[in-house]
């Protein structure tokens, strides 16, 4: 049965009967499965409206409020339901995923530990507590739990992944190779572990970083990511700004470029006060905010991470926030910038060609790209590191940028920030759409 199918036969039940609440569970189900999130949560509310004891809809609509990035109302769902069913383990993980993901790391454990007291075997608790042991620095403990899990469930392929992760910040490198190649044989699709292997065999790299892993990597250190940079020196947004300051200012020097001063001509205005709409690809925190805001119009900030961009609406300098990916945001603002900016962020693709496609159609004529990458030690066009990072040569850039219609105005090196007391070299660029 297709969704629409089911849909249409959920709806016309809840006709049949408005007042039962396990018809309106059904459509509710049916619209979560068919991506209508919004209308769903409403559905499991009238749900448990007629049935307040309903716990199936009370653990459903709280992963619904969990897939929609709201974590307060998944939180209270969550415990709603654990006061109709307090022995269930299923609802204690729920809610410590949840928790985990508010940043609420005692009372997440506390939840996993209450899970496994009541499911010593729950191998996908064992594997979630491990993550979040993982990500607190108690290394060993995360290390029992996944064997743990594994003991378990030995087909699950996660836990794997995990302990290779792990045993490579043990350094333990051949150990954390076969902990991947066991992942990958349990069947499942594991692009995380096919990108982690690849990233330390040196070969077969994906096009770009898993989702799933950029969420692990950014989500549970937005409270203190802003630190961790300043502790390493990242300078890229200065970088940045200083290398646009120098382009427009051969732009604004040049009528053909210079737009005569209207707001969205041929070419625009550049860097003048609240001239530009302006995208900040993969916005984080919003550390390029503070330097881009003086000349914005409006400026819209893009991030696969959800605890990212609620650190960045805390500065209060956006015009709007979205947590999405890059790629379908582009695509979906046709000739719509002035300025697309990307710091640090091209670092998690390799192949950037679909990435130039969508931001020279995002962009109006004469519009800029600035973006940072990591520079290559040889003319590779991209490689995959073992830091996760991928690099990227001067002379990829530059087919690049004449393949999909875009002028250099500059590409420089700097040191965009250090690693292990090293400086990290890269390159600034700024590209005009033709």
């Amino acid at each position: 049965m297709t969704p629409d199918t089911a849909l249409a036969l959920a709806r016309r039940a809840v006709e049949l009967a408005p007042d039962s609440a396990a018809a309106r569970h059904a459509l509710a189900n049916a619209l979560k499965s068919a991506g209508q999130l919004a209308e769903a949560i409403d559905a499991y509310h009238m749900a448990i409206a007629i049935n307040p004891n309903f716990s199936e809809a009370w653990g459903n609509l709280g992963l619904a409020f969990h897939e929609a990035h709201n974590l307060p109302s998944a939180i209270f769902a969550f415990n709603a339901l654990l006061k109709l069913t307090p022995n269930d383990p299923l609802a204690h993980n729920a809610l410590a995923n949840a928790l985990r993901d508010q940043g609420h790391y005692q009372a997440a454990l506390d939840s996993y530990h209450r899970a496994l007291a009541l499911r010593p075997n729950y191998a996908i608790a064992h594997n979630n507590l491990g993550k979040l042991l993982h990500d607190l620095g108690r290394l060993p403990q995360a290390i029992e739990h996944y064997h743990l899990a594994i003991a378990a469930d030995p087909n699950r392929s996660e836990p794997y992944q995990n302990l290779g992760i792990a045993f490579e910040k043990l350094g333990q490198t051949q150990q954390a190779i076969d902990m991947y190649r066991k992942a990958l044989a349990r069947g499942v699709t594991a692009p995380e572990a096919r990108y982690h292997m690849a990233a330390l065999i040196g070969s077969d790299a994906p096009d770009a970083a898993p989702t799933a892993h950029i969420l692990q990597l950014f989500n549970p250190f937005a409270e203190t990511f802003d630190d961790r940079l300043s502790k390493l020196h990242y300078q890229t947004p200065q970088l940045l700004l200083n290398a646009l300051l120098a382009a427009t200012g051969h732009m604004n020097s040049d009528p053909a470029l210079r737009g005569d001063g209207a707001p969205h001509g041929n070419a625009g205005p550049w860097l003048t006060p609240a001239s530009l709409d302006i995208i900040d690809l993969g916005c984080g925190t919003g550390l390029c905010a503070p330097l881009l805001k003086p000349f914005a119009k409006t400026l819209l900030g893009v991030d696969l991470s959800p605890n990212m961009i609620e650190k960045a609406r805390q500065r209060n300098l956006y015009t709007s926030l979205i947590t999405a990916d890059l790629l379908p945001t582009l695509h979906a603002h046709p000739n719509f910038f002035d300025l697309a900016i990307a710091a640090d962020v091209l670092v998690y693709f390799g192949d950037l060609a679909p990435l130039f496609t969508a931001t020279h159609a995002a962009l109006r004529p004469n519009a800029l790209f600035a973006f940072s990458v990591e520079s290559s030690p040889d003319d590779t066009d991209f490689a995959l590191r073992p830091t996760r990072r991928y690099t990227h040569s001067e002379p990829y850039l530059r087919r690049l940028a004449a393949h999909h219609h875009f002028q250099i105005l500059s590409l420089t090196p700097g040191t965009l920030r250090e690693e292990s007391a090293h400086p990290v070299p890269g390159l600034i660029a700024i590209l005009r759409k033709k």
